[in-house]
């Protein structure tokens, strides 16, 4: 059983990088189906206790209260007109379930893969597998530079290789970057290296120089992919890395001193660099316009616009996931494109849950980075690299996370989900496990709520389907396909487009009595949704559009 798990994790890993990036929902529910698999099997098969480290304890703490937290936001759906309330509530009770499915099948694959990785030789296996798969698509993407494969697939243009978009593909390069770099020292202090023969000494230099080259070659993919957010995560991570090899690997003071001293001057290098070349960079990030300014500018300004809502719902927030219909009427400057995400994970977080839910979860994330630094002291020479690594690679996730929405693309959440596990994994927290006995009874009702958080996501993955696929069709065929689209997934978005399938489809026909009837079917199903959710640009000016043909 145990086998047939490790096996269908390995080919998620491989899968997901593919799969367009992971950005799509079927490829979300398609990793979803495959972790919900391996966790109900577990669950069911004879293990009946649950071992967790003290790294492992925030984070279940964090999971478990961001879970009640959001369902008691589902229960009380509001819209943006309602008065301000003093319980926790949602202004899209779609998008908060879903995001909660997203939290329970992550926080299902860290679990599960603690109670795999018993020990240091068992975490190797899924690390290598793992860095060949992102050997495999920076080669991808060298080949296929503008996503050929993607719009023979789907019709949708790629940005860099299977990737959609350039920051999550550098993100995903970067943290296994720093998943190499582990590997390569932690095979570097090996106790056994020393007593190698000849052959085995020559066989281990050709391994490291393989190793150097894969580093080489994603740190490299990360530099192709023109991603600023991406490069500088990789720095971060990287820098990282070095202050806490230095801090705690040396023995002696003065070579710590002297290693801090170094990387201290090599970072403020870099630092200064960059900051002489920031025109340069912008250019070759192509980020910069026809009129000289810098695309950044988006950003801040999804930024600004998140703090005042903060300062709206300061307290309770406006439910998690529901930035979606939140957003649209305090934008100041309009942003041609659907924005579903902040483009800042942290900020989206908080303005979720506001300060009431905030607050707990970085007390939690506080104490989590105060129990790793602390395990960081006692751990054994050869084991230091790859947990230090593992570490630094979810600092490259954090860091890129506040700038973009990497958490919620599959094939960066997978890797970082890995490397949480490993972060958490028992071989290096041996002498303060917990064991919490799972009686078959709860564990059926975990097996219920695992299998229950597939509902959203398989919903919204129809639904985006006939979206997706629908375009392409004439004007009846379409209208149909949007219907039936809309009843899986009935969210603004979707509701917006079938009312303009109907007013197009209105245009193509040539009887008046249709015709009126198309474009009250537009005018009422705005009326309705624009009652639940206010303000809704791309509804409204359906409403307005069609409000004179009544």
């Amino acid at each position: 059983m145990l086998l047939f798990i490790k096996i269908l994790l390995a080919a998620l890993a491989l899968f997901i990088p593919f799969a367009f990036g992971g950005a799509e929902p079927w490829a979300f529910s398609v990793l979803q189906v495959g972790i919900v698999t391996c966790a109900v099997l577990w669950l069911l098969s004879s293990h009946q206790s649950l071992c967790l480290s003290k790294a492992a304890k925030p984070f279940v703490f964090t999971l478990i209260f961001l879970v009640l937290l959001g369902l008691v936001q589902s229960c009380f759906p509001r819209t943006l007109l309602d008065a301000h309330v003093l319980y926790p509530v949602t202004f899209m009770r779609w998008f908060t379930l879903e995001t909660l499915s997203l939290f329970i099948t992550y926080g299902a694959l860290v679990l599960l893969l603690m109670q795999l990785f018993q020990s240091q030789d068992e975490i190797r296996p899924m690390l290598y597998w793992l860095v060949c798969c992102a050997l495999a698509v920076a080669i991808c993407a060298v080949c296929f530079t503008r996503g050929e494969y993607i719009f023979f697939l789907a019709g949708v243009r790629g940005g860099v290789g299977p990737f959609l978009n350039r920051n999550h593909a550098a993100i995903f390069f970067a943290m296994n970057a720093l998943i190499t770099l582990g590997l390569i020292f932690a095979n570097a202090t090996r106790p056994e290296r020393h007593q190698m023969h000849r052959e085995q000494r020559q066989r281990f230099q050709v391994q490291q120089l393989c190793g150097w080259l894969v580093f080489a070659g994603l740190c490299g993919a990360v530099i192709f992919t023109r991603s600023r957010g991406g490069m500088l995560s990789l720095g971060v991570g990287l820098f990282s890395f070095a202050f806490l090899a230095v801090w705690f690997l040396p023995r002696s003071r003065k070579k710590r001193l002297l290693g801090l001293v170094l990387t201290a001057a090599v970072l403020a290098g870099t630092l200064l660099w960059v900051g002489d070349h920031i025109s340069q960079i912008n250019r070759y990030a192509r980020r910069v316009k026809k009129d000289g300014s810098v695309s950044a500018h988006v950003r801040r300004t999804l930024d600004e616009t998140g703090l005042r809502i903060l300062a709206d719902y300061p307290v309770w927030g406006t439910g998690i996931g529901a930035m979606p219909v939140t957003l649209p009427p305090y934008l100041k400057v309009h942003i041609p494109n659907y924005v579903e995400h902040l483009h800042n994970d942290w900020l989206e977080l908080a303005l979720g849950v506001g300060c009431a839910g905030i607050i707990p979860v970085a007390l939690a994330l506080l104490y989590f980075f105060w129990v790793v630094l602390r395990r960081m002291r006692h751990l054994p020479r050869h084991k230091f690299p790859i947990f230090a690594a593992a570490f630094c690679g979810m600092i490259t996730m954090g860091t890129g996370s506040l700038v973009d929405f990497h958490f919620f693309i599959p094939a960066n959440a997978f890797v970082f989900s890995v490397l949480l596990a490993v972060v958490c994994a028992f071989t290096y927290d041996k002498h303060r496990l917990s064991w919490y006995r799972l009686p078959f009874v709860l564990r059926a009702v975990l097996a219920a709520v695992l299998l229950l958080a597939l509902y959203v996501p398989a919903r919204k993955a129809v639904a985006w389907r006939g979206m997706q696929f629908g375009r392409s069709l004439k004007p009846a065929a379409q209208t149909a396909r949007y219907q039936q689209a809309l009843s899986y997934y009935p969210v603004p978005r979707y509701a917006a487009r079938l009312a303009n399938a109907y007013i197009r489809q209105a245009n193509f026909t040539d009887n008046p009595a249709e015709r009126k009837r198309l474009l009250n079917q537009a005018f009422n199903l705005s009326k309705i949704y624009l009652q639940r959710y206010p303000k809704d640009p791309a509804l409204s000016r359906v409403y307005v559009r069609t409000r004179d043909a009544q």
